[in-house]
């Protein structure tokens, strides 16, 4: 087992990497790339910033909209993946009944269902939160039941030849089994459902950050382009960042 130091250092140097890496990109993007490619092409950092003091508050309002979507639809599918994932493990009725949908859904792009999405449910925030946890229903029901299905079979067998209940051997093998199956689900949804949502709002939404994306390439102001995808990208992490770190503090007790 890792003293608390140790990892406390390990952390420490991780975070000190990405900070360099940050600041190299800047660099890079500042001495070099802009002094070859014109402004239209590739904003500079300036001017990145002149349209972030500029557009505030339209900003702020529009990173709102997209979080609460983004927060929405993903818990929404991300818990009722889970819950599924573990009917469809407890009962191989209701798995046999469950699996033919799961299966037909899972290889059609989430994309090309948006259409049908704003037709159904108009431009508002239903039809986007509903389509971002549909996407994440999915994949959390098949990396939780891939994480089940993978559990030691020698544990269950056990529990069962001293008698112990299905309830039990779940209480005390099967859920505390699958969590890294479970943040593993929760860690790809993470930046899956902020993909969902640009993608969503670019075909239609009265506010968000893939709206303002889709005025600016209209009006061809690429520096609000490119830095409307930035925020998208730090926002996305972040949420990763925070899903890992309570991944890690629920698992804690798992052998690394």
């Amino acid at each position: 087992m890792k003293s608390n130091k140790g990892i406390f250092n390990k952390n420490v140097q991780n975070a000190l990497v990405m900070v360099f890496s940050i600041i190299f990109g800047f660099l890079v993007w500042g001495l070099v790339i802009n002094r070859f490619v014109d402004d239209l092409y590739w904003p500079t950092i300036p001017s990145l910033f002149g349209a972030l003091v500029q557009m505030k508050v339209t900003i702020a309002l529009s990173i709102g909209s997209s979080i609460y979507r983004t927060i929405a639809g993903y818990s929404l599918g991300c818990i009722l993946g889970i819950v599924i994932a573990y009917l469809m493990s407890w009962n191989r009725w209701f798995n046999a009944f469950i699996t033919p949908y799961i299966e037909i859904i899972r290889p059609i792009p989430a994309l090309a269902l948006i259409p049908f999405f704003i037709l159904w449910f108009g431009i508002g925030d239903l039809g986007k939160i509903l389509m971002i946890a549909m996407g994440a229903f999915v994949i959390m029901v098949i990396t939780v039941l891939e994480g089940i299905f993978q559990l030691d079979q020698i544990y269950i067998k056990a529990a069962t030849i001293l008698g112990a209940s299905k309830w039990k051997i779940y209480k005390t093998i099967v859920f505390p089994g699958s969590l890294p199956a479970i943040m593993s689900g929760l860690r790809i949804n993470a930046a899956f459902s902020f993909g969902m949502m640009i993608a969503a709002e670019f075909l239609g939404a009265k506010t968000g950050l893939g709206l303002i994306i889709i005025i600016a390439r209209r009006t061809m102001s690429t520096n609000v382009m490119l830095l409307s995808v930035i925020i998208i990208g730090i926002l996305a992490f972040l949420f990763d960042r925070l899903v890992l770190s309570i991944g890690r503090y629920v698992t804690r007790w798992m052998p690394t």
